[in-house]
């Protein structure tokens, strides 16, 4: 799959610290997933980093960073050259076997994850900045952007939500349920995930039985051309053809971090309920 649903995969039961190095002052950081370095850029230490994923969107501050490779297939032999003082890892995206190769080499790793709602990333990010000695610039962080939280979740109180089916891939049909991290956007954001109560976490599921949950709103994160190919499937079906269809392609709506998660709710809510942002102040 595309690197806009990396982090739907390789599901794993909880978060593991492996070892950090607190005290550190002076840091060489290496990420092995998208939302590590965007939470690297959050903390303000970007030029500290000199490894990063292909996937991963670069700070302006991190010139210098090399790129590793994938996070499902990182080059040990150049990370280990990089000689880093923590490696960024995701109990969601980096396979186990990598993370204990890291480990053998005697470099530290922070393995982060995993991301279903709000309390998760939070914590994430959090772990990080203890890591890495920041923590009172992470609590200010945090406060700033929960502000700007309270404030959507504010402007949508007493608004019915819609109905939302979250297309998070089309070949074959996916979506997502509560145990996956858009559910818990696309919920605070005004929405009512329709396949919610899936017992996996990432259904592969059939256009029958979207129909049968009645959205009013189909929600396309997958990574199509234009809103126009999806729509083409969609009015095939006439109940489905009535909903309404919004495209969202920005990838800060898939990266599984706090500061992105505060954007992606902020952003959907406007685009499911645009008579809301004349109360915007």
């Amino acid at each position: 799959m595309r690197k806009t649903v990396w982090f739907f995969l390789f599901l794993l039961p909880m978060a593991e610290v492996l070892f950090c190095e607190p005290e550190s002052t002076t840091h060489r950081i290496v990420s092995l997933v998208p939302s590590g370095t965007q939470m690297i850029a959050d903390l303000e230490l970007g030029s500290s980093l000199v490894g990063l994923t292909e996937f991963c969107e670069r700070p302006a501050d991190a010139t210098d960073a090399e790129i590793i490779g994938s996070q499902m297939a990182p080059n040990l032999e150049r990370i280990a050259r990089l000689r880093p003082t923590l490696v960024i890892a995701d109990v969601e995206s980096n396979k186990p076997t990598t993370v204990e190769r890291i480990k053998d080499l005697g470099i530290p790793v922070v393995n982060l994850g995993p991301s279903r709602n709000r309390k998760d990333l939070e914590n994430a990010f959090l772990t990080l900045a203890d890591c890495l000695n920041v923590r009172q610039r992470a609590d200010r962080k945090l406060q700033e952007w929960q502000k700007q939280l309270e404030t959507v979740v504010k402007r949508l109180e007493n608004h019915p939500k819609k109905r939302v089916f979250i297309e998070i891939w089309h070949r074959p049909l996916m979506t997502v349920s509560s145990k996956g991290f858009a559910h818990a956007i696309i919920e605070m954001a005004g929405g009512k995930n329709v396949f919610a109560d899936s017992p996996v976490a990432y259904p592969i599921i059939s256009m029958e039985s979207v129909i049968a949950r009645k959205p009013e709103v189909i929600l396309i994160l997958s990574e199509v051309s234009s809103l126009e190919e999806r729509k083409a499937t969609y009015s095939q079906f006439p109940l489905l053809s009535q909903c309404e269809m919004i495209l969202i392609k920005s990838p800060q709506v898939t990266l599984p971090c706090f500061s992105s998660f505060v954007k992606s709710v902020d952003l959907i809510s406007q685009r499911l309920h645009p008579d809301l942002m004349e109360q915007k102040p």
